[in-house]
């Protein structure tokens, strides 16, 4: 190494040095979702012109077929590849699979949502989702995991027994980081589960003051390791938490609340990047399982 340098790079401090380092990864990564993000809208919104502009044609047997094979030809004349027929066909099963341009993931890459857009079933599709973003599956693994039919293996399990044990596990090994008391979501359930609350930004300021506390906490924590380990296990435990509900009996209302609490916490808790941000298909998805919960009385009997 030339002297010069080596004089260059005694005068920098490695703490200096990996404070800049970090700000380039963040830009990167930002970058990177921002441009994943502008892709897959943009083949979400082709897919819904192709969708509408077919429908207008629906009286022509082979209309949707020509629509696509001309379409083609000019998209790759004008932007070059990415244009074949299949993936336009692609494009067009995308939108009709995520009808709800806000439902989308930032998380995940179009290669992801093509390997999604095969599955059927809703709820088998979501629950590939939420373990794609959860394991930070890559788009090959995910591919892996479907056409190994990895969720059908799960719930044929002969096995299932271990599973539930797991959540206790999981939910003592978080207890132990004392972010969180019971008390605390003791309150925060008997206010969001009460059937006289509507939900609305006054009401939702309520509920994030139960939940304040808890962020205090977790910003305490000294290093960026241990908060990220912290957000994981939380994820991974309300994601087995509502398998675990779908595919077996298994009712636990203190589980309950705190399924409800965990969920509106990790929406709450400081985000990394662009890619933790909170999605509108989790209110919604919360709001519904509010709102069920309410009606089957399983957690608190409201006179």
């Amino acid at each position: 190494m030339p002297k010069e340098s080596a004089d260059v790079n005694n005068t920098i401090k490695i703490s200096f040095y990996n404070d800049i380092r970090k700000i380039l990864h963040q830009a990167r990564n930002k970058t990177y979702i921002a441009v994943n993000t502008a892709m897959v809208d943009a083949y979400w919104q082709i897919g819904k012109l192709i969708v509408k502009h077919e429908q207008r044609g629906a009286e022509r047997a082979e209309y949707g077929k020509e629509l696509l094979k001309q379409l083609s030809i000019q998209l790759t004349s004008d932007f070059g590849r990415g244009f074949d027929v299949r993936n336009l066909r692609n494009m067009r099963a995308f939108y009709q699979t995520f009808p709800i341009r806000n439902a989308l993931r930032t998380e995940l890459s179009w290669t992801h949502y093509r390997s999604l857009i095969r599955i059927k079933s809703q709820k088998t599709r979501d629950w590939y989702i939420e373990e794609t973003i959860t394991q930070n599956w890559s788009a090959r693994a995910l591919e892996r995991q479907i056409s190994t039919l990895y969720y059908e293996r799960l719930l044929s399990s002969k096995e299932p027994e271990p599973e539930p044990n797991h959540l206790y596990d999981l939910k003592s090994k978080l207890e132990e980081q004392q972010i969180y008391l019971t008390s605390e979501i003791d309150a925060f359930a008997k206010y969001y589960f009460n059937p006289t609350t509507q939900m609305n930004v006054k009401t939702q300021s309520k509920l994030y003051a139960y939940i304040d506390p808890a962020v205090d906490r977790f910003k305490a924590i000294e290093t960026e390791d241990e908060k990220d380990e912290f957000k994981k296990s939380l994820r991974t435990w309300t994601n087995l938490y509502s398998f675990l509900a779908q595919v077996m009996p298994f009712r636990d209302s203190e589980f309950e609340k705190f399924y409800a609490y965990a969920k509106l916490l990790l929406n709450k808790l400081p985000k990394r990047d662009l890619s933790e941000s909170m999605k509108l298909v989790d209110e919604v998805a919360m709001e519904y399982y509010r709102l069920q919960k309410i009606k089957e009385g399983s957690i608190f009997s409201y006179r």
